[in-house]
């Protein structure tokens, strides 16, 4: 397996609170993450965790899609400030996703840390797919909080 970490940021023009409450719910993910087509709910055993199904469209050599489905968690961890996005898919592959948020006067700012295990063989796919999903997945949040 190998470990593997990106890191993104964006300035928001909205507060820390209108940014951290879209980003928690899951069923803005659609709107927000260019892989992700579709989000169901599923029942959370921590309170206040959210759990969710999700189902992707992953295209492979540019044209042939691959549908697929996992399993996904939103853990706020500070209120208006962090919250933890974490999934497990196959083959083997382990998603941490921490947000922070902080606020800069009327802007926030948001910054990404996202940690992945996957194997070696699928690293370099895995990873191209992370970095342009996630940079466009904040790109589209300070689109639609922006505009909102």
């Amino acid at each position: 397996m190998k470990r593997l970490t990106f890191h993104n940021s964006i300035t928001i023009l909205a507060s820390a609170a209108e940014v951290y409450a879209y980003l928690i719910n899951p069923m803005h993910l659609p709107d927000l993450h260019p892989l992700i087509i579709g989000v169901n709910p599923l029942p959370s055993e921590r309170p206040g965790s959210k759990r969710v199904e999700i189902q992707d469209k992953i295209m492979l050599f540019g044209r042939l899609p691959f549908y697929k489905k996992y399993e996904a968690s939103f853990t706020p961890v500070e209120e208006n400030r962090k919250l933890i996005l974490e999934t497990f898919t196959s083959p083997g592959i382990h998603i941490t996703n921490t947000i922070v948020l902080e606020e800069l006067g009327n802007e926030t700012l948001v910054e990404e840390r996202v940690s992945i295990e996957v194997s070696a063989l699928l690293a370099k796919f895995v990873m191209k797919q992370i970095e342009f999903s996630h940079v466009e997945m904040l790109h589209a949040l300070k689109k639609k909080l922006e505009l909102a």
